[in-house]
C-alpha cells in the first residue's frame, strides 16, 4: 500500500483506519476481478465474432 496514504491513515482515528483499509482492500480486489471478468467477454466475443465469420464464409 502506498506509504502516503498509511500516513495519512494513521493520522485519523485507528479503527476508522481498520475500517478504511478493509474497504481499500475490497475494493482493489472488486476492481481486479471486473477487468478479469471483461478480459474474459472480450475474449468470448472474439471467439463468437470468429463463429460468425466462419459460418458466413460457408
Amino acid at each position: 500500500m502506498n506509504s502516503w496514504l498509511m500516513e495519512k491513515l494513521n493520522e485519523k482515528k485507528p479503527l476508522a483506519n481498520g475500517k478504511m483499509l478493509d474497504l481499500l482492500t475490497r475494493l482493489i480486489k472488486l476492481r481486479k476481478r471486473s477487468q478479469q471478468t471483461n478480459q474474459k467477454l472480450d475474449e468470448l466475443k472474439k471467439q463468437s465474432d470468429e463463429l460468425l465469420h466462419s459460418d458466413t464464409k460457408k
